[in-house]
């Protein structure tokens, strides 16, 4: 199983359409936003977001990058 030390070794030896964010919630924004500016849809885990400022922000992502943002549990 090939581990990597960073998002960004992931997605050059990686390819995939979509990524789960299964990190803790202060980092969901975060990497929402740059998997969405990289091109990737995004499943992320609950809660969405720590603030309603942070959730508006990943919504407004999804819609200019034309990506799918999906919450899940």
């Amino acid at each position: 199983i090939a581990k990597y030390t960073s998002y960004k070794e992931l997605i050059r030896h990686v390819q995939f359409d979509m990524l789960d964010i299964c990190l803790p919630g202060h980092l969901h924004e975060e990497y929402a936003v740059r998997a969405m500016r990289d091109g990737y849809h995004v499943l992320c885990e609950k809660p969405m977001a720590r603030t309603l400022a942070q959730a508006d922000r990943m919504i407004r992502v999804a819609r200019e990058t034309d990506r799918k943002l999906m919450v899940a549990q």
